[in-house]
């Protein structure tokens, strides 16, 4: 508990110093004695939040910031989301064939977060890379997603007819 009071300080430090002393994330990681890239993936979750004054964070309690930077703390994926950190490649198949709700989202944003530095990922889809930001309920967070996946991507598209419709069996039809 205490341990977790630290964290959510230092968070308010961080978007207090960038957003209301507009000091650079290097200077604030000195000062706080944290990492830039902490102090990044801080101003990132606000962003994501949808927070970007100091207004906006500077009235919230403890346990509301932390439920808006950090809602899988709050909820169930926690336990999914140490053992997507355990795997060496996390494979996603059939990728958005369903569009994403919110909740969704922001669950696949936290998977995604964690694993973007520590391993691979692997998506396969039916629906085009292009369409994919369409299909998420919310747009700041797809941003965040796409960044993720993409930027250090390499794509394979595959083009032509399907494999199973070409290798599918015809049955005979009953004789009555």
């Amino acid at each position: 508990m205490a341990r977790r009071r630290l964290h959510m300080r230092k968070t308010r430090q961080v978007l207090r110093l960038a957003m209301k002393e507009r000091l650079p994330q290097r200077v604030i990681a000195r000062s706080l004695k944290v990492g830039r890239q902490t102090v990044s993936d801080y101003l990132q979750r606000a962003r994501v939040a949808g927070i970007s004054r100091w207004e906006d964070v500077k009235d919230l309690t403890e346990e509301e910031l932390e439920g808006l930077l950090f809602p899988s703390s709050q909820g169930s994926s926690g336990p999914n989301k140490r053992q997507h950190a355990k795997v060496d490649v996390l494979i996603i198949d059939d990728f958005l064939i369903e569009e994403a709700g919110i909740k969704d989202v922001r669950q696949l944003f936290e998977i995604i977060d964690e694993r973007a530095e520590r391993g691979g990922i692997i998506m396969a889809s039916q629906i085009p890379v292009g369409k994919w930001h369409e299909r998420m309920a919310e747009p700041t967070v797809a941003d965040a997603i796409l960044d993720r996946l993409i930027h250090n991507a390499y794509r394979i598209e595959l083009k032509g007819e399907s494999m199973r419709k070409k290798q599918q069996i015809k049955i005979p039809e009953m004789v009555k």
